[in-house]
């Protein structure tokens, strides 16, 4: 079954719970949101996040989910703000400091994203893992960005280990 089978499906389960007067469970907006942001369509990934978002305004995936998705659509500052958000929910959360890292890099903030993905390091706790790796690249590229090429060579010599 496809991507948008699966839509389809849930958005006919959802409207026939609507009309029933039971409440959608906001994990079904948020499933349809990163399932509407694979097929490139931001409104309805966008309008899906929001109904999630409004129904558990506490839940830090939505909120990460959410900022994800202006992130691939380039909506650097809105995904700014819903990062920060979902770090204020997670702040143990090493994925979300790494996105907010890739973010700040995204908008040139070299220094802050260097500060963030430090974060991410410390919170991640696998001894190694592809996302430990991803992290040192992206610590080195963005010393390289801001000219420290000198700190750039550990962080770039810890991808590969």
């Amino acid at each position: 079954m496809t991507i948008s089978c699966c839509i389809v499906a849930v958005n006919a389960k959802c409207r026939a719970k609507g009309k029933s007067g039971e409440t959608i469970d906001p994990r079904i907006y948020d499933g349809l949101g990163c399932c509407y942001c694979e097929l490139g369509q931001f409104v309805e990934t966008k309008t899906n996040f929001d109904l999630a978002i409004e129904q558990d305004e506490n839940n830090a995936d939505f909120w990460n989910n959410r900022a994800q998705a202006f992130y691939k659509f380039n909506k650097h500052e809105s995904a700014y703000k819903d990062f920060n958000r979902a770090l204020a929910l997670a702040p143990e959360d090493p994925v979300v400091y790494y996105s907010l890292g890739l973010c700040l890099f995204s908008m040139k903030k070299y220094k802050k994203a260097i500060d963030m993905l430090k974060m991410s390091l410390k919170k991640e706790q696998e001894t190694f893992s592809e996302m430990k790796a991803n992290i040192f690249y992206h610590i080195g590229i963005a010393y390289c960005r801001r000219g420290k090429f000198e700190k750039a060579v550990y962080p770039l010599s810890q991808v590969h280990r």
